[in-house]
């Protein structure tokens, strides 16, 4: 059985007009329009088990419509977080590893190239933390500006376009396939 959630209605803007039509009755601020094209879909299912018990599964399922996947933002860039905490946790582990290590105990062998492949693990977790870091650093602040710059894009869904919102009320018309991948390019030209 399938049951889909109420879908939320768009927020009908009366400020900004269409850049291409004029019109401004059709537009849809972009997250409400992903927000609407993205329903959370209830999935139940039920089946008797060989033991005569039935067994019952409920799940939550997020759909994603074409348009929606169209008009996503831009994708946040990864932090360094995990990987950080990952190895915090192996050098913690190396240490105690290392500490208890005793060449007499019959399984040195074992738990010395344990601790080896421990560290190829730290190093690797150290390169990933610099690479992601070098990456925020350069990338951060373009990606920001690029998700701060969907947040004022609007949706005509007579036209099928979407206008960026700009200050000083000069509005600009983009294409709505790729537009994460403009607005990307529009805030890496603005931020230089």
């Amino acid at each position: 059985m399938v049951a889909k959630t109420p879908m939320r209605r768009a927020v009908q803007a009366t400020v900004t007009p269409c850049g291409s039509c004029g019109q401004s009755e059709q537009m849809v601020s972009v997250a409400a329009v992903v927000l609407e094209e993205s329903p959370t879909v209830l999935v139940r299912a039920g089946n008797m088990g060989a033991n005569g018990y039935a067994g019952y599964l409920t799940g939550r399922v997020q759909t994603k419509t074409r348009l929606a996947a169209m008009l996503a933002p831009p994708a946040r860039l990864q932090t360094v977080t995990a990987p950080a905490v990952c190895l915090g946790v192996a050098v913690f582990l190396e240490f105690v590893m290392l500490s208890n290590l005793d060449p007499a105990r019959s399984d040195f062998g074992a738990v010395a190239g344990f601790a080896s492949l421990l560290g190829l693990v730290i190093a690797a977790l150290t390169c990933v933390i610099l690479v992601r870091k070098r990456k925020l650093s350069a990338s951060g602040p373009i990606a920001e500006r690029a998700r701060a710059l969907w947040r004022r894009c609007w949706y005509c869904r007579r036209c099928g376009v979407v206008t960026l919102a700009m200050t000083g009320g000069s509005n600009q018309t983009l294409p709505a396939h790729g537009l994460a991948r403009t607005l990307v390019a529009i805030a890496r030209t603005k931020l230089h």
